[in-house]
């Protein structure tokens, strides 16, 4: 009896809950469900874009709440929310599922940080599309979604959080499922084979997770819906199916980035659909299918090893926009045709073995945007018409066999910013307009037959707007003198190389107006009179390369003014007079200034840092006092004088100065004696400078107290130490890996970048991480230089330290600005504006000035610095990596949430 009231009570409250549940979704309660939403609102917070959300105005759910999707039927209910870039963040919270019909939940872009919500596989019963892209979760994806309330899921985009652990296999079991993107999370494991089962799918992205490397899943041979494959970076291995040809409806392919090997398929080449494909980067081999589909509209298979020529149906392609096969084995003329197609606007073939010559067609049937040819082997004449439409950003013909002048038509062409055609056979002047240009950044000219005069006269018709920052113009004719308007057009030129050449006449005192001008090396030439004392004003110079010129006069003293000036290369000239005593210094990793006619003593420290052949060829000029001394005794020799007088003087000399170096040792020693750290100080230091120091390594290590502390990270603290009392203030990166104890057992742990390892060799682990960073570090701040990169001011090492040693930034960093309230100064839009530009200018310069290229690995706000002005400066290259050619990155380095 108790078991058949149990029983009728059961069916009767299913009852009246199916009463309710079909009462609510036939007759929608709008307020109610306005109220349930303003319950969801309050666990969220910065919800500035939803203070419309109020329950004053509940009627207007529909009309004036942001984010809030209505259904259009006459009784109007809330199947959706879209918060997309509202930059909300709090917790989800059941009160979503109260909502009857909600089926799009859209909250891309925002900073939600929590793991998945349990509560949407029990109670959201119609919601179909899923979207937490580009967010903070974290956790494992469910196992049970199949068998869940989500059940009828069609869109599930999960790209952009912290998901780890496996892809669930169970997702395989989702049959109406369209969209699965799980981009940019911590995936591991195998890529589950039962994702081929979802035979209604349009788009896959998998991509950028730390999956095993395995072979593409046979079983993705029955995705016969697919249209977009994107599955970059999945440490794929093994061939490209030829299956892949029978999945008709794919418009897009995207298997960049993996260990790819074998021919390309020729299936591929006919697929109907076809629109973009992208293998970058794999290690494919064979010969270009012949794709011949009208709607390709992008193909990059650059950086594999292809071989062959480029099939004669490339020049069929009508729809083809960009065409990227730089860093293969592609041999033989370009297809005829290929010139006229009349979309294409970008094409790189650079670092093949390909030759003939280039079509006079090109530019004159579409707008190129950029054209790359480098380090192949092309002949005949240069394409005259490439700038037409004034489109093309970026040109290169570097490193091939042209042989002709350069058309004037590119006197023209405003739109460059990279004009590149050095290692070629060209001759005849360079068009006069082309210095003057206003977009163009880089001209390129290098080891060819130019000549003619360096032209920057205002009648040419240049505009003065100064964008012009690298000039490389060696080995060439280039005859006449450097032009006095340099500082209208050159003002923000960093780098002008012109050796070899036959530049004449002086050095215009207007190179003062050069203030970012980093490199000049005009050795080889035949430029004549002094050295300006005006060429203080380049302060941002750090190499001067004026050797074998006809230079006169005595150097400069002002030379001293530059700060961060460390290699002068002044020899085989006519220079007279001592080297200024103000120039000596113990910064310059090169100094030559040799075969001259200078006279007196090569001050210290010079003397003693460079060997005697950086002055040798000065007949008067002494390398110290000593050699000037002896040199004296003996001209008084020969001219009869009384050496019995000169003897004692050397003696009494070299006695007195030997008596003063003990001094000042003993002195050294006492002030020594009273270092805070004795340890450090009796240590034997490495010094590496790359700037001008006025300060020695002992100094800094002496204080660098607890209390000077103004960062840390993974691999040390950085403090910052005010030198000569308080005259000069530096940050100090100190490198330390972090020790820690582990448990109870005290054993040494290394809290380094493959997580927490213990046990015996921690200690030596720490140690060789630390000097992997130190040096990796200093070799790659040692060799930039550039206005939006912290400068690294000299290294120093010792067995108890690594130090490296950096300008300091007042500011702080870009984070610090960010998240404190008080620092009010960026609340403008100009500043925030400098700043990024800033960054991405020193990025730029990491990764197409730098030979081979930098990546920098951790780009984040904390490792954007700001100076006074809030100049903002990229710091922290502990993972930094010079990337060749060919180069392969492994493993994933960086700080969470800010990894690439």
């Amino acid at each position: 009896g108790k078991m058949a009231g149990l029983a009728a009570l059961f069916l009767l409250a299913a009852i009246f809950s199916g009463a309710a549940e079909c009462s609510s979704a036939a007759t929608p309660n709008i307020t109610w469900e306005a109220e349930r939403l303003l319950a969801f609102k309050s666990s969220l917070t910065q919800t500035e874009r939803l203070s419309g959300w109020s329950a004053s105005n509940l009627a207007g759910v529909c009309s004036t709440w942001d984010g809030v999707i209505c259904s259009d039927a006459s009784a109007a209910t809330v199947t959706g929310l879209n918060f997309t870039d509202f930059n909300v963040s709090g917790q989800l919270t059941s009160p979503l599922c109260d909502l009857p019909n909600l089926a799009e939940l859209r909250l891309r872009s925002n900073t939600f940080i929590q793991s998945f919500p349990g509560f949407l596989l029990q109670s959201c019963t119609q919601i179909t599309v899923l979207d937490f892209s580009m967010n903070g979760f974290y956790g494992q994806l469910p196992g049970t979604i199949s068998t869940s309330s989500l059940s009828q899921l069609q869109d599930f985009n999960m790209e952009g959080n912290n998901f780890n652990g496996k892809i669930p296999a169970d997702l395989g079991n989702l049959s109406q499922l369209r969209l699965l993107r799980l981009r940019g999370n911590l995936l591991s494991g195998r890529i589950p084979q039962s994702l081929g089962r979802l035979s209604m799918l349009e788009i896959l992205d998998l991509s950028y997770n730390p999956y095993i490397p395995q072979e593409i899943p046979q079983e993705f041979v029955n995705l016969s819906s697919l249209q977009e494959w994107d599955m970059p970076g999945c440490s794929l291995v093994g061939e490209i199916p030829a299956w892949f040809g029978n999945l008709s409806h794919l418009w897009f392919i995207n298997l960049a980035f993996n260990d790819l090997s074998g021919i390309i398929p020729p299936s591929l080449a006919n697929l109907p659909k076809l629109r973009e494909i992208y293998l970058i980067e794999n290690h494919l081999t064979g010969q270009l299918p012949p794709f011949n589909t009208s709607s390709l509209q992008n193909l990059q298979f650059h950086n594999n090893s292809l071989s062959g020529t480029i099939p004669s149906t490339f020049a069929s392609l009508s729809s083809l926009q960009t065409l990227l096969l730089d860093f293969n084995n592609l041999t033989g003329p370009l297809p005829d045709g290929l010139a006229s197609l009349p979309a294409i606007s970008t094409f790189a073939v650079s670092d093949n073995h390909l030759s003939g010559s280039l079509s006079s067609e090109w530019g004159l049937h579409s707008n190129l945007f950029q054209f790359d040819v480098t380090n192949n082997n092309f002949t005949g004449t240069f394409p005259p018409h490439l700038c037409n439409g004034n489109s093309l950003k970026y040109l290169s013909l570097k490193g091939n066999r042209i042989k002709d002048s350069i058309p004037e038509e590119y006197s023209k062409c405003k739109s460059v910013l990279r004009f590149i055609v050095a290692g070629n056979e060209l001759f005849g002047s360079v068009p006069s307009g082309l210095w003057m240009l206003p977009s163009v950044q880089i001209i390129d000219l290098q080891n060819n037959h130019l000549s003619g005069k360096i032209s920057l006269s205002d009648s040419s018709g240049g505009d003065g707007n100064g964008n012009l920052q690298t000039i490389f113009l060696d080995s060439n004719l280039i005859e006449g003198s450097i032009p006095s308007e340099i500082r209208k057009f050159w003002f923000n030129l960093s780098k002008l190389t012109a050796a070899q050449n036959k530049l004449s006449g002086p050095l215009p005192p207007e190179i003062r107006s050069l203030s970012r001008l980093g490199v000049l090396n005009l050795s080889v030439n035949a430029i004549s009179g002094e050295i300006p004392s005006s060429i203080a004003g380049c302060r941002a110079l750090t190499s001067l390369e004026l050797s074998q010129n006809q230079l006169s006069g005595e150097i400069p003293a002002e030379l001293s003014l530059i700060p961060d000036l460390n290699y002068i290369d002044l020899s085989k000239n006519h220079l007279n007079g001592s080297i200024p005593t103000i120039l000596a210094r113990s910064t310059y990793v090169f100094f030559d200034v040799s075969y001259n006619d200078l006279s007196g003593t090569v001050p210290e420290p010079l003397a003693s840092d460079f060997s005697a052949r950086s002055f040798e060829g000065n007949s008067k000029l002494c390398i110290s006092a000593e050699s000037c001394s002896l040199a004296s005794a003996k001209d008084s020799e020969d001219g009869n004088l009384n050496i019995n007088l000169v003897v004692p003087i050397v003696v009494l000399t070299v006695c007195a100065t030997v008596l003063c170096v003990a001094l000042m040792v003993k002195v050294y020693r006492k002030k020594k004696g009273v270092a805070k750290i004795e340890q450090a100080s009796s240590a034997e230091w490495v010094v590496v400078p790359f700037q001008r120091l006025g300060f020695d390594e002992a100094e800094i290590y002496e204080k660098l107290e607890k209390s000077d502390v103004i960062g840390s990270g993974g691999s040390g603290r950085v403090y910052k130490v005010s030198l000569k009392g308080g005259r000069q203030v530096v940050a100090v990166k100190k490198l330390m890996m972090p020790l820690k104890l582990s448990g109870n057992t005290g054993a040494v742990v290394v809290a380094g970048a493959n997580g927490l390892n213990g046990g015996v060799g921690a200690e030596k682990r720490v140690r060789d991480h630390e000097s992997f960073c130190f040096k990796a570090e200093m070799e790659t701040m040692g060799k930039i230089q550039h206005k939006n990169i912290v400068k690294l001011m000299c290294a120093c090492e010792c067995k108890e330290a690594k130090l490296l040693v950096y300008e300091y930034m007042c500011n702080g960093s870009l984070g610090d600005v960010l998240h404190k309230s008080f620092r009010s100064e960026l609340c403008s839009w100009a500043t925030r504006f400098k700043i990024a530009l800033g960054a991405a200018e020193g990025l730029a310069y990491l990764h197409q000035d730098c030979v081979p290229p930098i990546l920098h690995r951790d780009i984040k706000a904390n490792n954007i610095l700001l100076d006074t002005s809030f100049e903002a400066r990229l710091a922290d290259f502990g993972v930094a990596k010079s990337l060749l050619a060919k180069g392969a990155m492994t493993g994933v380095v960086g700080s969470f949430g800010y990894i690439a």
